[in-house]
């Protein structure tokens, strides 16, 4: 996905719950294991977006709806800001708003998720549907403990597959 799409869509949704969206959308090369940010700044004791990040990675390896799931994630994070003016990390606050957009609400997406990329070592599937729910590098806290996550789609355990490049 290209970051216009993406930026057009972070303004879609800001125009629907009737805010402009008044801060730059850019591609961030650095973030690695960050899908996603809001960078923020306080002025006195309130906090205000002053630019919305997506991870290269994310955007030239991941399937549309993984982006459009961080999008929506992001866009929470910067609707808590403009509404509370604070920093609310993954909390009620912002489990309020992620609910209200659609997005999953929580922090899902730590690990850098990577699309048929010839990186990924791990596969994960919805053990009830089979559908592909991401890819992995690294086997990290997820992967280490994947019996305590369940699928978006079904709520099922989630298999983790070893995948051998040659």
């Amino acid at each position: 996905m290209l970051i216009e799409e993406v930026e057009a869509e972070c303004r879609r949704l800001a125009a629907h719950y009737g805010y402009d969206l008044d801060v730059p959308v850019i591609v961030n090369p650095r973030l690695k294991t960050t899908q996603g940010r809001v960078k923020f700044r306080y002025q006195g004791q309130r906090a205000y977006p002053i630019q919305i990040e997506f991870s290269k990675n994310l955007l030239m390896t991941a399937r549309d709806e993984f982006i459009l799931e961080v999008i929506r994630h992001e866009m929470a994070h910067y609707f808590v800001l403009q509404d509370t003016g604070a920093s609310h990390g993954h909390d009620q606050v912002w489990k309020a708003w992620a609910v209200k957009i659609g997005c999953y609400p929580r922090a899902t997406l730590k690990q850098t998720i990577l699309s048929f990329s010839q990186d990924a070592h791990y596969q994960l599937i919805c053990e009830k549907c089979r559908q592909e729910l991401g890819y992995y590098q690294r086997r990290g806290k997820i992967l280490k403990n994947i019996t305590k996550y369940r699928s978006k789609c079904c709520q099922a355990a989630i298999i983790v597959k070893n995948i051998n490049h040659k």
